[in-house]
């Protein structure tokens, strides 16, 4: 070919190219993966964002085409999810599994309605490494069969293959429903086959809470490491039993790690049921609240009698490390009082408490009527922690914290605060010399 048509065919061929690219443009999809990644965590730099008058947000981006999308989901944050059902778990950690970026954004994880194994209990482990905070609403959990052994007798359930303990700030387990949620034997595999760390367990309970069927210390398959433990009444109304839930605890709990314990009680069973666990898992104790599962209003509160109306229902003796001790007495009409209010809680001090390390201890006094009832003698007598707690007997002890909670009639009264401070200190003669006593009053009514 002659140079001349070559010249020529070489700049048709050029026009014919730049035709085609007039024709189709090219956009962001064409461009290689690689190049789309680095746009977008050119976006998610922090110092941008707080820069830009306009939030820079990348949930759009996933909502544009497939090829930006499978690149886009992996700049999202999923810091609190709340996943409500089995099959919305398995689709989340399905997808979550090719974002590896995405799913170590997950902070706080609420999971309710679903069926937990020991596989998809590792799956939440795996997914999310760095968890801090779980709630587990109305859990479904079934542990494995137990099987006879050779002799006959029944064995231990087979131990699933665990992950690694994982530490956490929380872990919360709400039971709402008696049916078709947790279960003790359930409740207790669960936290079991968890292994994490919480910094605090939270057990409550509302409405029906969980079925009341018998628990079996064998599903557990492993001792969980809890230094705090609450177990509470996230309903007024509850009628879950708390005293089996407890015992369960005190199968599943590992005795050398717990160091605080919260417990709302009941009925007497209940503080019979602590006092076991606390043999159980107790010896490392230093920080003891109870208090009671009081009715809602003032009115209701005054007919309602207070199960712990005698010391020898809680046993503390196993608690030998014993620092802090917290009650709540709840005072109510002289009629509705058998003994005064404070016998139990002064008892158990004098009969129960470890003179070598206890050090404090806390009163909430809820429902004080008037601030001369705090020196009565009939309804409340406070002169009793007077009596108990002297140099003598508890050498070590630093402080009575009285924190007064006062009705709606006391409020109105001029001077209120400070006529319950004198009425404090008059029944407290000692402690008060001695500069331990200190009291707070505030207004807790409805």
């Amino acid at each position: 070919m002659a140079p001349s048509n070559v010249k020529r065919a070489r700049f048709e061929a050029k026009n014919d190219l730049v035709a085609e690219e007039k024709k189709t443009p090219l956009t962001i999809t064409d461009l290689p993966t690689e190049l789309i990644d680095m746009i977008f965590n050119e976006m998610d730099i922090p110092s941008i964002k707080s820069t830009d008058p306009v939030p820079i947000s990348i949930r759009p981006s996933t909502l544009t085409c497939r090829t930006i999308r499978n690149v886009a989901v992996n700049y999202l944050t999923f810091t609190h999810c709340y996943i409500n059902g089995t099959d919305d778990l398995d689709h989340f950690l399905r997808f979550l599994r090719h974002c590896d970026r995405a799913r170590r954004t997950v902070r706080m994880l609420r999971l309710d309605n679903a069926v937990l194994d020991a596989t998809r209990v590792n799956d939440i482990k795996q997914v999310f490494p760095n968890l801090v905070d779980i709630m587990l609403k109305d859990i479904t959990c079934d542990p494995p069969s137990i099987h006879a052994n050779a002799n006959g007798q029944p064995g231990q359930p087979a131990a699933p293959p665990l992950a690694p303990p994982r530490r956490l700030d929380q872990l919360h387990i709400m039971c709402t429903r008696a049916t078709s949620g947790w279960s003790l034997s359930g409740m207790m595999h669960t936290l079991s086959l968890l292994r994490v760390e919480p910094q605090v367990l939270y057990v409550s309970t509302e409405h029906c809470g969980y079925s009341e069927d018998a628990f079996d210390p064998r599903c557990v398959v492993g001792l969980s490491a809890v230094p705090n433990l609450v177990v509470c009444f996230h309903d007024p109304e509850s009628s879950t039993p708390i005293a089996g839930l407890l015992d369960a605890l005190s199968h599943t709990l590992d005795p050398n790690v717990l160091q605080s314990v919260e417990v709302q009680y009941d009925s007497k069973e209940t503080l019979r049921a602590l006092g076991a666990m606390l043999e159980r898992v107790g010896r490392n104790v230093i920080k003891l609240t109870i208090k009671p599962h009081a009715p809602s209003t003032f009115q209701q509160r005054q007919a309602w009698v207070d199960p712990f109306d005698d010391w020898r229902l809680l046993d503390i003796r196993p608690c030998q490390k014993l620092v802090y001790l917290s009650l709540h007495i709840y005072v109510r009409r002289k009629k509705n009082v058998s003994k005064a209010l404070s016998l139990p809680g002064a008892g158990l001090i004098a009969n129960y408490a470890p003179p070598a390390t206890f050090r404090k201890v806390v009163i909430h006094l809820h429902d004080l009527p008037r601030a001369t009832t705090l020196g009565n003698r009939s309804v409340l007598k406070l002169q009793e922690f007077d009596k108990v707690l002297t140099q003598d007997r508890f050498p070590h002890v630093r402080q009575l914290y009285l924190d007064v909670g006062i009705t709606e009639d006391l409020y109105d009264t001029p001077d209120y605060r400070e006529e319950c401070r004198a009425a404090a200190r008059r029944a407290l003669p000692r402690l008060g010399a001695r500069g331990l006593l200190e009291v707070l009053v505030q207004r807790w009514f409805e």
